[in-house]
């Protein structure tokens, strides 16, 4: 049995969530990120797990003014992603 990452799972159910939006969503992931979109097709199926730059790059795509304008993610009392303030000013 693998070690379980509840952030990492946390921040990867909220890209799916951000991936259903509509068409492009993966692949303007995988370009924010520097992979492939079948990379992130990985993520979202569990095959693989991002590395620690990747997930960063992951909580500034998904944090960051542009994603949320539309898309906000549903943040449960669990597994909280928290703001910092040098989050506000990207």
């Amino acid at each position: 049995m693998g070690i379980s990452f509840p952030r990492t799972e946390q921040l990867l159910r909220y890209l799916e969530e951000f991936c259903k939006r509509g068409r492009g969503q993966q692949k303007k992931a995988a370009i924010y990120c520097h992979c492939s979109a079948s990379t992130v097709c990985d993520w979202l199926h569990g095959r693989k797990k991002p590395t620690g730059e990747q997930a960063l790059a992951l909580h500034d795509l998904l944090y960051s003014g542009d994603a949320t304008k539309y898309w906000r993610p549903r943040l449960g009392k669990r597994c909280q992603l928290k703001r910092t303030p040098s989050d506000e000013n990207r």
